[in-house]
């Protein structure tokens, strides 16, 4: 019985199988023998690898189990799904930036509405800020 057909036959096992393999195998390259068994405490600069190596397994199990058991069509089946997706967020993205778009004006003439002082200009210049310094609101710690 071939690596194939017992995939075909054995979806689930292979699944597992070669998620283990992969989660574990990639742990153990970025952290070295001595690491991977404790005896060597993980570094800062190892930690984000090792979250890496353990998120890549389940993704490369089930693309090499698409190609294992479905074979060209399937990865080519896959890769058609992803597009839509890909596309469909697209569309989501260009449907918000172009409400975000809309609504800044508007924001801005709420406040220059606003009385000064009042808590609702305060809230409009909050606002404004966030919307101005966008990028520095949220990469803020």
């Amino acid at each position: 019985m071939g690596v194939s057909a017992f995939a075909k036959r054995h979806p689930v096992v292979t699944y597992y199988g070669l998620m283990f393999a992969t989660s574990w195998g990639l742990g153990l390259i970025v952290l070295g023998p001595d690491g991977f068994v404790g005896r060597k405490p993980i570094s800062g600069a190892q930690l984000p690898l090792v979250y890496v190596a353990a998120l890549a397994g389940p993704s490369v199990a089930g693309l090499l189990s698409i190609g294992l058991m479905r074979g060209r069509q399937g990865m080519q089946d896959l890769l058609s799904m992803i597009y839509l997706w890909l596309k469909a967020g697209h569309i989501i993205f260009v449907i918000f930036w172009m409400a975000g778009l809309f609504m800044l004006p508007r924001y801005f003439v709420y406040h220059q509405e606003a009385a000064p002082g009042s808590p609702e200009g305060a809230a409009w210049v909050g606002v404004s800020r966030v919307l101005l310094n966008l990028d520095e609101f949220i990469t803020r710690e």
